[in-house]
């Protein structure tokens, strides 16, 4: 378990990034764990009493072993430690979780960029980013990718109370994903095909979702309550001509007019050929 947790922790950062000391102390006190388990498990006691760990099972190639039968495949991973500031980002929101202390940050999205005050809570990962959920100073909930926070001030002097009542879990299955949790939940239909029903089938997608297998066994309903978000319709995008919205009418016709301006984009490509 510790070499997993220690190999999910440094997943996304850049091989030739800098860790912070507690990042790395703890990594370490991670490693060292397994590296001791591993030491127990090898023991042998010969026919003197003597104990030892035969050379034929060395701690380290029974570590470096366990990477191979325990492995986690990644695409499309974001990188962190590219530079010194997304380096001192990551560290500082991971030491004020930890401290319980406010940060005060920078964060853009696009062209603009917001300034917040707030008590960090959780250090969050999804699809292969990073996250934090956070609690502004008016008592707004926030959730704000990493590596979109230009500059971040640590303030000591600041500390606050972990909320008991707090739960992520809770806090990210009102949305779709990491979408807005803070959005109308609304009941959800989609109609998959066939071809792709199985997919549905075999997958926890959201706590609220209901599977009905249509008579003719064709189709699959997949109904949810969740806020229709980028992430959701990110999703349902996902599966092409497969899937078919009955609900809501928002889904509905956003469906409809990204396929109406797919078709005429490749008419014209068609027509340029």
């Amino acid at each position: 378990f510790g070499l997993m947790l220690s190999n999910v922790m440094l997943a996304n950062v850049k091989g030739d990034a800098e860790v912070s000391p507690d990042i790395k102390g703890g990594i370490q006190a991670l490693r060292d764990l397994v590296l001791l388990h591993l030491e127990k498990e090898l023991l042998e006691v010969d026919a003197e009493g003597n104990i030892s760990i035969p050379p034929s099972k060395r701690t380290e190639d029974a570590f470096t072993k366990l990477t191979h039968k325990f492995y986690c495949k990644k695409v499309g991973q974001k990188i962190y430690g590219q530079n010194d500031q997304a380096t001192k980002v990551l560290d500082g929101i991971t030491n004020a979780i930890y401290r319980e202390i406010k940060i005060q940050i920078l964060c853009y999205k696009g062209e603009t960029r917001d300034k917040w005050k707030m008590a960090p809570l959780t250090l969050l990962t999804y699809n292969e980013a990073s996250y934090v959920i956070a609690k502004e100073e008016s008592g707004k909930m926030l959730l704000l990718a990493i590596d979109r926070i230009d500059a971040l001030k640590a303030l000591y002097r600041e500390h606050f109370i972990y909320p008991t009542d707090y739960s992520p879990a809770q806090y990210l299955n009102r949305g779709f994903g990491v979408g807005d949790a803070q959005g109308e939940a609304q009941t959800i239909k989609l109609l998959f095909q066939a071809e792709v029903a199985y997919l549905i089938r075999e997958r926890l997608w959201h706590p609220t979702q209901r599977i009905t297998e249509t008579q003719n066994g064709t189709e699959l309903l997949l109904e949810m309550d969740v806020p229709d978000n980028y992430e959701l319709r990110k999703f349902v995008l996902s599966f092409g001509a497969k899937v078919k919205a009955l609900a809501p009418a928002s889904l509905m016709d956003f469906l409809k007019k990204d396929r109406a301006a797919r078709e005429v984009s490749w008419t014209q490509t068609a027509d340029s050929q």
